[in-house]
């Protein structure tokens, strides 16, 4: 029999306070989901927002995260990979897996809700499947270390 597995996720809100604070803030929440059990922590990417979803970077975030938890699994939910470079976000999510003890679970989509951020970094929202498909064909080989990828279009 498989173990229940307990989980959360955020979308990382925290109007009317000041990035720093909700990002302190949360990082206190990850800490006591360890403390009381919960076996995964999931966050939202959301690009220049300063409402709803104000973490644009999870993989730094989660880096913060692991220096203060020792089992508790760390989610993206979700990566907006058309707005990611694929080498750097392996690289990135490499380096936060080592450092973690393997506790990272990298989930990617299309960005269907940061489709404003896309002009904000020079891409058309109505593309963002060909995008996403473009980066996951440089993503894969790239998390299992080939070095003979091609670049995204």
């Amino acid at each position: 029999m498989t173990a229940f597995k307990l989980g959360f996720l955020t979308h990382v809100h925290g109007p009317g306070k000041d990035r720093a604070t909700v990002l302190r803030d949360l990082l206190e929440v990850f800490t006591a989901a360890e403390e009381l059990g919960f076996d995964g922590g999931w966050v939202a990417q959301h690009d220049v927002r300063g409402d709803y979803g104000r973490l644009p970077s999870p993989l730094v975030f989660f880096g913060a995260v692991a220096a203060r938890t020792s089992r508790l699994r760390l989610g993206t939910a979700v990566t907006v990979l058309p707005l990611e470079d694929p080498v750097r976000l392996a690289e990135d999510a490499a380096v936060l897996d080592a450092l973690s003890g393997g506790r990272l679970e990298l989930g990617l989509g299309t960005g269907g809700a940061n489709q404003e951020a896309f002009a904000v970094f020079g891409h058309d929202a109505a593309r963002r499947r060909d995008l996403f498909d473009d980066r996951l064909a440089t993503l894969r080989p790239a998390l299992r270390g080939d070095r003979g990828r091609s670049r995204p279009r």
